[in-house]
């Protein structure tokens, strides 16, 4: 099938037909290859790609073909290459030029960074193709994208499902070469043990035999872990802090194991492209064993993408937002996205304290849009019935449109006996005044009268508002007169302001990924070293990197050294418990599930559940 033939001629003007006299197909052919062997390979290109539009019965077919290839490839255009490559390779497979087209292909799947697809058509090459100077150039790539261009991870995956002697051999060296160079003597010396025993091994049993001699008794270097935060830029505050706590860990690692642990350290600037950057500086980077950061959820979507091609393993500490981790598996969040929380709080206010409807006023943002229609939906799951929903848009501080109408949307529910959701929520502004007052008539000249009757037909009113949010919404709840429990995100974990409105949210519950319980000898010791070390309390932030840090140190403690050793002890699962939280991955899922529920009492924060 020449779709080739068919794009070229929806795209191109036919060189042909643009001459005062038009070329033939072998004319073309020689005026293009004249073109590609000086060099001018942007004409090389417009010709052939005349010539194949205009004679796809011609001779010089296949061979316009493979030099459109080769002059996309000069120019980097590889995707283009590989798709006029494979028309060649899969439409004419008995062409005197598919060797030429094989190793066009594989440059640029090189040139694309598609290593192994590259190898997988070099190595076809030099075991097939009769040409010498084609198997000499398939053998030298080989072995520099295997020596330049792999992580001892790909190599190692490449070496379990190859079966070419040759290529296992190189791999085999490179793979010891790289673990020498990264000092990971224990972990090479169990691969070269393993790879002795098997049956059949290759030339490299001797050369084997003398590196375990050369690493007898030798001490793994560092293990090193590469760390993408904000020290710079609008998340610096949180960057600082979580490196903060980054460093305690690893100092305190380091004053009582071995190997020690060594931090590389980039600069994300609260940008983007800078995360990208930070990340393909350190997947390059062959003794990393895994990556912390960044501190945002966007240029963690960002720096997973790279890291994860690369198969290291990396874990952002605060990161939010969900479907981070369907990137790859070998994306983390130790943080709990804000479904999770919402559909905690949820859980516990309808099977732990039994109430049965609700209300939810949140910011009219992605935040307040996610966390309430998780709550709502888990309401409506596990039995609870929403009432209504208000929003609200960003420096709002005046409530009284959404409060009234959440007040009148009570009264209405209690007296139309437990309609549904669908059928409250569509109600217009006419009907809900209409409804109301023929079942609760009014004076409506008295202002001041005319909350004096409690709204308490509503269980429990979840507010996921941000804590600036909170002065605001606290004294007009009052107000207003609307009595209910109320149930918070995790903004509302703010002792300070919390207290300066203690009378009007006395009793208030919500969900938090962090509680430092100060009766905890483990949280205290956190708290008197961070500040002899640092000369301030510690911050929630700091806390989760200091956690994050701690179970990393633990898996080099249980020596597990190599980003494929730690990336197999976090696929098995795990529930680590740190000071501010449980960090737990199963096999189900790569994002942190632990959350705590609070309660503010009487000034004072307290845990009602975990």
């Amino acid at each position: 099938m020449k779709f080739i033939r068919f794009l070229l001629l929806l795209s191109c003007t036919s060189i042909a037909y643009s001459q005062a006299k038009p070329l033939n197909e072998k004319e073309l052919f020689e005026s293009g290859l004249a073109a590609y062997r000086s060099k001018l390979y942007p004409t090389s290109i417009k010709t052939f790609e005349s010539m194949i539009a205009n004679f796809p019965e011609g001779d010089h077919y296949t061979a316009g073909l493979l030099m459109l290839s080769k002059s996309y490839e000069k120019m980097r255009y590889f995707k283009k290459s590989i798709t006029v490559a494979d028309e060649l390779i899969t439409v004419y497979p008995g062409s005197k030029y598919i060797d030429d087209a094989l190793y066009t292909r594989a440059q640029s799947y090189y040139g694309n960074d598609d290593y192994t697809s590259a190898i997988k058509d070099l190595t076809l090459l030099r075991t097939t193709s009769k040409e010498k100077h084609l198997q000499s150039r398939s053998d030298s790539l080989i072995r520099r994208i295997i020596q330049n261009n792999l992580s001892s991870i790909r190599i190692r995956k490449m070496m379990e499902t190859g079966n070419d002697p040759e290529l296992l051999s190189v791999l085999n060296s490179q793979y010891v070469t790289n673990l020498m160079s990264q000092k990971r003597y224990a972990f090479l010396q169990k691969f070269i043990d393993s790879s002795l025993q098997k049956k059949n091994q290759l030339s490299t049993n001797k050369a084997f035999r003398d590196i375990l001699k050369q690493i007898n008794n030798k001490t793994d270097g560092p293990v090193r872990f590469g760390f993408i935060t904000s020290l710079t830029g609008s998340n610096s505050e949180t960057g600082r802090s979580i490196k903060s706590g980054v460093e305690l860990a690893v100092s305190e690692h380091n004053r009582s194991y071995t190997p020690s642990i060594e931090l590389v350290i980039y600069d994300d600037q609260s940008d983007i492209i800078q995360a990208i950057h930070a990340a393909k500086e350190l997947s390059a980077d062959d003794g990393i064993s895994a990556i912390i950061g960044p501190v945002e959820s966007s240029a963690m979507a960002a720096a997973a993408v790279v890291a994860d091609q690369h198969h290291i393993p990396i874990i952002s500490p605060t990161a939010t937002k969900s479907g981070l981790t369907q990137i790859g598996p070998y994306v983390y969040q130790a943080n709990v996205n804000i479904e999770s929380r919402s559909e905690a709080i949820a859980r516990y206010a309808v099977e732990a304290l039994g109430l049965r409807t609700f209300a939810i006023l949140s910011p009219s943002d992605l935040y307040g849009d996610i966390a309430s229609t998780a709550f709502a939906q888990s309401v409506e799951k596990i039995g609870g019935r929403m009432i209504v929903i208000e929003k609200f848009y960003d420096n709002t501080t005046d409530f009284k449109g959404q409060l009234v109408h959440l007040r009148k949307m009570g009264f209405i529910d209690r007296a139309l006996r437990q309609t549904s959701f669908r059928f409250l929520s569509k109600l217009t502004t006419q009907q809900v005044d209409s409804i109301y007052a023929k079942h609760y008539p009014i004076d409506s000249t008295s202002n001041d009268g005319e909350y004096n009757v409690p709204m308490e037909f509503i269980d429990a009113l979840f507010l996921p508002v941000y804590t600036d949010d909170i002065k605001y919404i606290a004294p007009q709840l009052a107000f207003y007169n609307i009595k209910t429990q109320l149930l918070g995100g995790d903004n509302w974990y703010d002792q300070t302001e919390l207290r300066l409105h203690q009378n009007y949210i006395n009793g208030v519950m919500f969900v938090s990924e962090s509680f430092m319980d100060p009766a905890n000898p483990e949280v205290k010791h956190f708290n008197e070293t961070f500040m002899k070390t640092n000369g301030i309390l510690p911050s929630r932030e700091a806390s989760y990197g200091f956690d994050l840090m701690n179970m990393l140190s633990s898996f080099v403690q249980a020596g597990y050294y190599t980003s494929e050793e730690i990336q197999v002890e976090l696929n098995k699962g795990l529930a680590w418990n740190g000071i501010h939280n449980k960090i737990i991955f199963t096999n189900d899922s790569r994002v942190n599930s632990s959350v705590h529920i609070l309660q503010f009492s009487n000034g004072q924060i307290k845990k009602k559940s975990k």
